[in-house]
């Protein structure tokens, strides 16, 4: 059985606009591209790049998100954790969508982030070192 924890940057019902920010995780156990259990994480006493720590004990092993700057995303990715930057939408159509193989539509693209993948590598940071831009990611899984 395979199980994969993915994790949402939440504020209110929705994706956060910025990861670094973001205090409140909504959390899904993935297994057989089912839905499984659902957990909401209050972070807000972990600062800085310590949440990524957090996420890590937490089990996630991908993580969906709006926009994250160059620091976060190379921590996450050093662990690990794969990334899918520059969503956007209410949280449960974001859940279904990427069950259903479907979150980098357009309805869910962040504006301005013209190129989507799943992504773990090292490139594709815009001028100011946040994770979207219409720049070529280097590494596809």
């Amino acid at each position: 059985m395979k199980i994969e924890k993915t994790a949402f940057p939440v504020y209110k019902d929705r994706i956060s606009p910025l990861f670094d920010v973001s205090d409140i995780f909504f959390i899904v156990d993935i297994i057989n591209e089912s839905i499984g259990r659902k957990h909401i994480y209050d972070i807000s006493n972990v600062t800085g790049i310590k949440k990524i720590d957090r996420l890590e004990e937490l089990g996630v092993s991908i993580v969906i998100c709006s926009a994250i700057s160059k620091i976060f995303a190379d921590s996450l990715l050093s662990r690990g954790i794969d990334l899918i930057p520059g969503i956007i939408g209410k949280v449960n159509d974001v859940v279904h969508a990427y069950l259903n193989n479907c979150v980098m539509a357009d309805a869910y693209i962040m504006p301005g982030c013209k190129w989507r993948r799943r992504y773990k590598g090292g490139q594709g940071f815009d001028n100011n070192g946040f994770f979207c831009s219409s720049m070529k990611w280097n590494k596809l899984l």
